[in-house]
C-alpha cells in the first residue's frame, strides 16, 4: 500500500502553491492534496497515515538535499 501513498504524494508535489520554502504551508498543501487523490481513487487512509508518509517524504528529501546544498557552497 506505500505505493498507493507514494503516487499521492507525487501528484501533490505537481501542485503549483507549493513553494518549497515555508515548510507549514507546503505540509498543508500536500496533505490536502494527497487525501483528495486517496479519495478520488477510493482509497481509504487516515489522516495520520497520510501525515506520518509526508514526515518520512519530507525527512528523505532534507537528507538528500544536505549533500547538495555542500555541492552549492563549493560552487560559489
Amino acid at each position: 500500500m506505500e505505493n498507493v501513498l507514494r503516487k499521492a504524494f507525487m501528484d501533490a508535489m505537481n501542485n503549483p502553491a507549493l513553494t518549497f520554502a515555508d515548510y507549514s504551508t507546503d505540509f498543508i498543501v500536500i496533505k490536502s492534496a494527497m487525501i483528495g487523490y486517496l479519495e478520488r481513487k477510493d482509497y481509504e487512509y487516515s489522516e495520520d497515515e497520510v501525515e506520518k508518509y509526508i514526515k518520512k517524504k519530507f525527512a528523505e528529501i532534507h537528507e538528500f538535499l544536505k549533500d547538495f546544498s555542500y555541492s552549492n557552497k563549493m560552487m560559489d
